[in-house]
């Protein structure tokens, strides 16, 4: 069975920060991460570099495993701190 997360990085990333409740101009601010680089990697078909998602779940609070689990759906995820 493949655990890896099947759809694209950036589609995820989005997924994340509504579930919570985060803007993409608060990841920014947060992680480094310009809003243009998440767009130019939605352009270049959604995936975006491993720096950028570990950068990203640093500050979202989860592991690059987390991120990439296709079986840790958005309610196994602890986003409560």
């Amino acid at each position: 069975m493949n655990n890896a997360y099947p759809g694209n990085t950036v589609q995820r990333v989005y997924e994340l920060l509504d579930a919570k409740h985060m803007t993409i101009y608060q990841l920014e601010r947060m992680s480094g991460v310009s809003h243009s680089s998440i767009q130019n990697a939605e352009k270049r078909g959604g995936q975006l570099t491993v720096d950028t998602i570990y950068r990203i779940c640093l500050v979202l609070g989860i592991s690059m495993s987390d991120f990439f689990s296709e079986h840790t759906g958005l309610n196994a995820i602890d986003f409560s701190t």
